[in-house]
């Protein structure tokens, strides 16, 4: 060994036993662990969160904000509404036209609702009546016609004229159809147009071969959603009187 002594002498460094401590770096705290002391420390301005221990709760969905619990189906839903009252015993009035002795002769009856004719309701219409009219049916050569397109059937036109008048003139009250006068289609209809109906009375009087029954005469009309006439039917009808109150029934 030299005579020279080191001038710089080497402490012993402890490594990780249980007596050792790490002591922080100046300006640092120390940071814990998550032991069994630790403590977390909430950021400044937040409220501690709990997490999923034992002690935490969790409130139902309601005050959670995600909309109401339901604890069964039972009871849920609307209840049942009000009880409906004992119904009166009272008449029944069956819906019906008009007897023959209710018309005004004169009177122009109008009927409600139009009816709008498509271009379905038409070639339907035609191909079940065995009518295969290109009229009808045929779009490009219609537009060779002078009308330039396709027209609607005209027994369509009156068929419909007719049945709108039903509900207010003849439901329940008509005999029979006695035939048709004179029928003209003074302007055509076409598909997409509206088919308004009323229906005049000519006169009333009674039949003399059937007691309680009257043979009507009736003009109906038919006009489009401009108000053309599109069609005029006369018409003759057999109709019932009103029933005496021992024809009637309940």
């Amino acid at each position: 060994m030299t005579d020279h002594a080191h001038a710089h002498t080497h402490e012993p460094v402890p490594g990780p036993g249980a007596d050792s401590v790490h002591e922080p770096a100046p300006g640092h705290e120390p940071v814990h662990g998550p032991g069994p002391d630790s403590v977390h420390e909430p950021a400044p301005g937040h409220d501690p969160v709990p997490g999923p221990g034992a002690d935490s709760v969790h409130d139902s969905g309601e005050d959670a904000g995600s909309g109401p619990v339901h604890d069964s189906a039972e009871g849920v839903g609307p209840g049942p509404g009000p009880s409906l009252p004992d119904l009166p015993d009272g008449p029944r009035i069956v819906q019906r036209g008009m007897y023959a002795d209710e018309l005004q002769s004169g009177a122009t009856y109008v009927h409600r609702p139009g009816r709008t004719i498509s271009e379905a309701d038409n070639v339907l219409f035609s191909t079940m009546t065995m009518n295969p009219q290109a009229l009808h049916l045929d779009a490009a050569w219609s537009e060779t016609t002078e009308f330039g397109q396709r027209l609607v059937n005209s027994m369509l036109t009156l068929a419909t004229v007719v049945g709108a008048s039903v509900a207010q003139i003849t439901q329940g009250t008509l005999v029979a159809n006695l035939g048709f006068g004179e029928i003209s289609f003074p302007h055509p209809l076409h598909h997409g147009d509206t088919l308004y109906s009323e229906t005049t009375v000519l006169g009333v009087r009674a039949s003399g071969s059937r007691p309680g029954q009257a043979v009507v005469s009736l003009v109906h009309t038919g006009r489009n959603q401009h108000g053309e006439v599109v069609v005029r039917a006369a018409r003759t009808t057999l109709m019932h009187y009103r029933p005496t109150p021992d024809q009637e029934i309940s």
